[in-house]
């Protein structure tokens, strides 16, 4: 879990860890140099419950306190929270009750909410079904039941293979570290994913998050989302994955680009600059002659509906 500067919540959080009907587990609380007292609380909880181990370091960002957790992660198996989020009571049991022989990956459901705890996002059809590794790829592009299934958290991964594929957070990606990760680990397992649309985790919509200052003020940090699928179509595509995931891959990134240039016009940040930086990072990490083609029929379809 990395820590910085989410004493308001952190206790929350970390009292939901705490709750937990499964109790063998590990928390490593990576303190990325909070200038608040979310270090404090991290040893607090440390004292009181040796489960959990603190580290603290300078700040570097998210990624790099992600990388730092993973390194310490001594359990078979490594999931992730925000410190400003809530895991169900049941949540650890939930997933581990998805592991079984040849299940690499255990991939859950999720709830949003907003700072009154109102239910803001949720899926109540109840469904389970064990995927091979390329559905399981396709899924995480276009999920059957969740609008979303490319965030770290809800999920379990086996400690094993992360270590020897030497699996981490892309430190330069700002956006979408946490779905490149998610495809780079899809991309190495030899056995299948475990899919419940069980909800084990809360994400709590605040304004004062990065995504929500995104939401609200562009960022230029978003277009490395374009950069992030982009490694994801190149890496599918070196190991000779199946057209389906190499085309699906390559879609993204200029769908991704298309969300960024729909982002600008929103918060008013639309200008020549602007969107011409963002198509070059489209036709750079698509292709020339793929991307123009794909934007043209977005042309010509806007230029139809008018």
């Amino acid at each position: 879990m990395p820590v910085y500067n989410v004493a308001p919540y952190l206790r929350k959080c970390l009292d939901s860890i705490l709750a937990q009907t499964y109790i063998d587990w590990e928390a490593v609380l990576v303190d990325d140099g909070s200038t608040d007292n979310s270090g404090a609380i991290c040893d607090q909880y440390a004292a009181l419950d040796k489960r959990f181990v603190v580290i603290h370091k300078e700040n570097g960002g998210v990624s790099t306190a992600r990388n730092c957790g993973l390194k310490a992660a001594k359990g078979e198996w490594v999931t992730f929270a925000d410190a400003d989020d809530e895991l169900s009571q049941d949540a650890l049991s939930i997933m581990c009750s998805g592991i079984s022989d040849h299940i690499d990956i255990v991939i859950a459901g999720y709830k949003k909410n907003n700072e009154l705890k109102e239910v803001t996002y949720e899926v109540t059809e109840r469904y389970s079904d064990i995927k091979n590794q390329n559905d399981a790829i396709l899924e995480i592009y276009n999920p059957s039941f969740y609008s979303y299934l490319g965030y770290i958290c809800s999920k379990l991964y086996k400690n094993e293979i992360l270590r020897k594929n030497d699996i981490k957070f892309d430190e330069s990606i700002l956006v979408s570290e946490d779905r490149l990760f998610l495809l780079t680990y899809l991309s190495v397992i030899s056995g299948n994913a475990f899919f419940t649309t069980e909800p084990v985790y809360y994400y709590y919509l605040r304004n004062d998050s990065v995504m929500g200052d995104i939401k609200k003020n562009y960022n230029r940090n978003v277009l490395t989302e374009i950069i992030a699928m982009g490694k994801a179509y190149r890496m599918f595509k070196s190991l000779h994955f199946p057209n389906t995931v190499v085309n699906r891959s390559r879609k993204e990134i200029l769908m991704s680009g298309y969300s960024i240039l729909f982002l600008q016009k929103r918060t008013k940040n639309r200008n020549l600059s602007n969107t011409l930086e963002t198509l070059f990072l489209m036709i750079r990490e698509a292709g020339l002659f793929y991307a123009i083609n794909s934007i043209f029929k977005q042309v010509i379809k806007k230029c139809k509906n008018k």
